[in-house]
């Protein structure tokens, strides 16, 4: 249950910087560039380092599942 717990909060914090890009995406053309590059690269770090988080939580959960399967 924890798992699926951590699962809905990863995915939660995937949609705040998505929405941020998206947002920028939509207003390119009314930031400099810079900022629009800046920002742009800022969230897309983020959800690298969440998408890392997931990758941890779903080896844990394989292993989880390797043991449950050999208790049976």
């Amino acid at each position: 249950m924890k798992n699926l717990e951590n699962f809905e909060e990863l995915a939660d914090k995937l949609r705040n910087p998505l929405a941020v890009i998206k947002g920028y995406l939509k207003i390119r053309e009314e930031v400099p560039e810079s900022e629009f590059i800046r920002n742009i690269s800022k969230h897309a770090a983020k959800i690298e380092k969440i998408l890392d988080e997931l990758r941890i939580k779903e080896l844990q959960t394989y292993e989880m599942k390797k043991v449950l399967e050999t208790t049976k």
